[in-house]
């Protein structure tokens, strides 16, 4: 009988690097998926010929950047409070907090995509955008930030379904999801001629696709996330905050820097926000595992920290680091590929 199905977390039984290198494989390969997907998604949009397009999703990014890294933040607080409860075997407790941590991301991006939605015009203006490319980027921004509520959803579900061990579940989710995107993107922008639009609907049907399998995965098919109750979501309440506060604010720093940088690149013309916005998709690629291995290294910390001495524990850092390079240079190699992809789009 495995780990799991006796209560006990998966991550207390094994190597410890084994542990970290298929974590960090399979959400890197997740990761950098998604990252290559999104990267599709702007190629086809320049096939379209117009700067003004890509630079209306480069503005949009920039604002967009910020609700997403809320998004994620949550995810890390939610993967850090269940994956204590699993390591401790409480797997009753552990799903009652992860629906009640769906609960509040869910209610927490309802507030930001609010927030978002209705200053639009003012927070593009401020990052340079202007005329016509500021109308594009507000309704591309209208179109899709809804959907950041069922993909809050979706990465709160995926965090627990890596805090339990389910590294292949968790990419599953990505991969599938991203491949309805690949493949959509097209046919909505040049086939039924949207355009714009079309791009911005494909990301909303992505992301409803991350709900949709990670509903399955996660409720369904592992009975990983149970209905919360009161109780639960007032008592997860201080924990929650207690991380999801660092989280998000280490998260924030890259759009606001990527933020800043669009703002200096707009009073030279929509030419060069685009490229900038090619620059910044490619960019993330690169450190798609280097994202997957602190998240993996997170929940395997938390959840054998209750109950193995802090010596094994403290094995994590190091092995991680030595593990590095590998991870950067595969990405590097990826992203050179990709670039060159990109550059005859554009």
């Amino acid at each position: 009988m495995s780990a799991a199905a006796q209560g006990q977390g998966r991550f207390l039984t094994g190597s410890t690097l084994g542990h970290v290198v298929r974590m960090t494989a399979t959400g890197a390969v997740g990761i950098t998926f998604v990252f290559i997907v999104d990267a599709a998604n702007l190629l086809w949009v320049s096939q379209l010929g117009d700067k003004q397009l890509v630079a209306a999703i480069g503005f949009a990014y920039a604002v967009q950047f910020f609700s997403v890294s809320v998004a994620v933040g949550l995810m890390i607080a939610a993967t850090a409070v269940v994956s204590r409860s699993i390591g401790s075997g409480d797997r009753a407790s552990a799903r009652r907090q992860a629906g009640a941590a769906v609960v509040i991301a869910v209610a927490t991006l309802a507030a930001v995509s609010f927030l978002i939605v209705g200053f639009r015009h003012e927070v593009l203006g401020f990052a340079g955008a202007q005329g016509e490319t500021l109308r594009l980027a507000a309704r591309y921004l209208a179109i899709t930030i809804p959907s950041l509520l069922p993909m809050s959803a979706a990465l709160v579900m995926s965090g627990t379904l890596r805090a339990d061990g389910y590294g292949a579940k968790a990419m599953f989710i990505t991969l599938f999801a991203g491949t309805v995107l690949l493949v959509i993107d097209p046919f909505l922008i040049f086939y039924m001629g949207w355009g714009l639009d079309g791009a911005a609907i494909g990301l909303v049907l992505f992301r409803f696709a991350l709900l949709a399998l990670a509903v399955r995965f996660a409720i369904y098919e592992l009975h990983l996330v149970d209905r919360p109750r009161f109780s639960t979501l007032r008592n997860i309440g201080a924990p929650f905050v207690a991380v999801a506060i660092p989280a998000i604010a280490t998260q924030m720093s890259t759009p606001v820097g990527n933020y800043l940088l669009t703002r200096v690149m707009a009073p030279f013309g929509d030419d060069a926000v685009a490229a900038w916005a090619v620059v910044g998709r490619l960019t993330v690629v690169v450190f798609g595992g280097v994202f997957a291995l602190s998240g993996a290294i997170g929940g395997i910390f938390r959840s054998e920290f209750w109950c193995r001495p802090v010596g094994p524990c403290a094995q994590y850092v190091p092995r991680c680091t030595d593990f590095l390079p590998t991870i950067y240079t595969g990405c590097l190699g990826v992203v050179c590929g990709a670039g060159a992809l990109c550059h005859r789009g554009l």
